[in-house]
């Protein structure tokens, strides 16, 4: 399978003034179709530079975003053509469609207008219907490259009906591509690492974490035809699942918080929340549904014994937390106190990290997501 490299150009992307949000995109595209992007690259309008990547460039598709405008720092079309040493030409029928879309739009065409028709010779034009900056492809050693507008809604545009269709035919792509999220929590990502770890080296399906404050992704992804891709996904998320059978993991498609609350709502109790580490913050993401009765007390977490004998329909969840006066790892350093109970069923849990900082807080409510998963398990 090829793979490919994608350069957003552009001074304002690199000095930080503008977000490239199309190379994501594009990344996303081409993995749908199981092409590996390796790189991305933002680039100053500086000629210079923009030759070096291309003369460093090692994957068989090249895809250039932006610097197809009229203006003098608009570079992307003398790079490529020096590059592969070709010249620049006005394609006739090109400059046409700009005077034509000028004079639609009432506008006058300017000299440097005439710029946005030129292309290298032997490139291959890609018309832009939504824009006045045309888009081309050249072949060039074993490498295809696709210079496109940097304006998303043209680039979409172009991506999706001409670039996309192309690739499938020239590289024979039929297969395509399907993944599915585990979330994992109460299990931390050296943890998961450490027992699935060996199913990360195979090639088809593809095993990948990534981690974030208090839940692991473990994102499983497979190439092949529709049945085969099923196939390889189920039987490698059976195996995860037997792996990682001690902690909570959701394979359905919502997030850990929707996943509490429908288990929540199924046992049709009330839960009470006495939070003396998140001001709030863990009673009002848990308790954005309107079908779930959810009930945030400030006051000593003690006093949880009197609501566990008084209201035997309700689940009771004390948080209490200490930290110290400093940060390790992003993570208040200190001490955590969860405990569950209806008064019939407890669990109690302990965690060495205080709460501080929003990472601290996000942490300690995906930590209390799963306890009350847990708890509600235990129930059924």
């Amino acid at each position: 399978m090829p793979k490919a490299e994608i350069y957003a150009l552009g001074s304002e992307i690199v000095l930080g003034q503008t977000i490239d949000t199309n190379s994501a995109w594009i990344s996303s595209k081409l993995n749908d179709l199981g092409i590996e992007t390796v790189k991305h690259v933002a680039i100053a309008d500086d000629i210079e530079i923009i030759k070096s990547v291309l003369n460093n460039s090692t994957s068989e598709i090249i895809i250039i975003g932006g610097g197809l405008g009229p203006t003098e720092d608009d570079l992307t079309r003398e790079a490529i053509a020096e590059v592969t040493g070709k010249t620049l030409y006005k394609d006739p029928k090109l400059l046409e469609e700009i005077e034509n879309r000028f004079r639609k739009r009432g506008f006058i065409l300017t000299k440097n207008n005439d710029k946005q028709a030129m292309i290298p010779e032997t490139a291959i034009a890609i018309h832009n219907p939504n824009g006045t900056a045309p888009a081309f492809s050249l072949k060039w050693q074993n490498k295809i490259i696709y210079a496109l507008p940097g304006v998303p809604h043209e680039m979409k545009w172009l991506f999706e009906n001409v670039v996309l269709p192309e690739l499938m035919q020239s590289f024979s792509i039929k297969t395509k591509i399907e993944y599915e999220t585990l979330k994992v929590l109460g299990m931390g990502e050296s943890t998961v690492d450490d027992k699935i770890g060996d199913l990360m080296k195979i090639n088809n399906p593809i095993v990948g974490l990534l981690a974030h404050p208090g839940q692991v992704d473990v994102r499983i992804t497979a190439t092949g035809e529709d049945s085969e891709r099923k196939i390889l996904i189920d039987k490698t998320k059976q195996e995860i699942l037997e792996r990682l059978n001690d902690t909570t993991i959701i394979s359905e498609d919502l997030t850990p918080i929707q996943y509490l609350q429908n288990l929540l709502i199924k046992n049709n109790k009330e839960i009470i929340i006495f939070d003396e580490a998140s001001n709030g913050f863990i009673t009002s993401e848990i308790g954005g549904n309107p079908n779930l009765n959810v009930t945030g007390i400030s006051g000593k977490s003690n006093d949880i014994e009197k609501y566990k004998t008084v209201n035997i329909d309700s689940v009771v969840v004390s948080i209490k937390s200490e930290y110290l006066d400093k940060n390790v790892n992003n993570l208040a350093k200190g001490k955590t106190y969860i405990q569950i109970s209806d008064g019939t069923k407890e669990i109690t849990e302990y965690q060495q990290f205080g709460v501080r900082s929003k990472i601290d807080k996000q942490r300690l409510l995906m930590l209390v997501v799963h306890l009350l998963i847990k708890f509600c398990n235990i129930l059924n």
